[in-house]
């Protein structure tokens, strides 16, 4: 994650040092799957985060220096995916986590950005902006059930403190 946060700072020398050394970091760490280890457990999110940062970085997924055994990152993260789509946390395919399927869910997305040659997902320069309040076409006037142009089931609720 440290990466990705230094991604976009690499024109300061002591910067681009530091991340060239994190890479060759990642890369020794990196096991024989192709993914990584928290607390000597393979699990998606380090996957996930190594991912991210090389898309940040400017990076192939498929370079040499993170293809270990002849697996890639995407290889691995994808080993952890259900058939539901939803990602497991751990390598011994225990966990299903929301976490592990946020993190999941997103470095596919930076991966994809990646190959398209579209802009890395922390920058989205070339995202569409909002629409201007003043333009955003007025909802339906809600019919009594529920919210106004969302599905009868969405219920106003109130905001209640931390236990009650």
């Amino acid at each position: 994650m440290a990466l990705q946060a230094l991604a976009k700072y690499q024109d300061q020398r002591q910067v681009k040092n530091a991340v060239e050394d994190g890479v060759i970091c990642l890369s020794r760490m990196q096991d024989r799957e192709g993914g990584y280890s928290s607390w000597g457990v393979g699990n998606c999110e380090s996957c996930a985060q190594v991912i991210v940062a090389l898309c940040e970085l400017g990076i192939d997924l498929e370079d040499s220096r993170f293809v270990k055994n002849g697996n890639t990152l995407l290889d691995n993260l994808l080993s952890f995916r259900q058939r539901d789509g939803s990602f497991l946390h751990t390598a011994d395919r225990s966990g299903d986590t929301q976490m592990a399927s946020e993190q999941g869910f997103y470095a596919i997305a930076a991966a994809l950005r990646s190959v398209r040659g579209e802009s890395s997902l922390y920058r989205m320069t070339d995202a569409v902006p909002a629409a201007q309040p003043d333009k955003v076409p007025a909802a339906p006037a809600s019919s009594g059930n529920g919210l106004a142009g969302k599905d009868p089931a969405v219920q106003k609720t109130s905001v209640t403190a931390p236990g009650t």
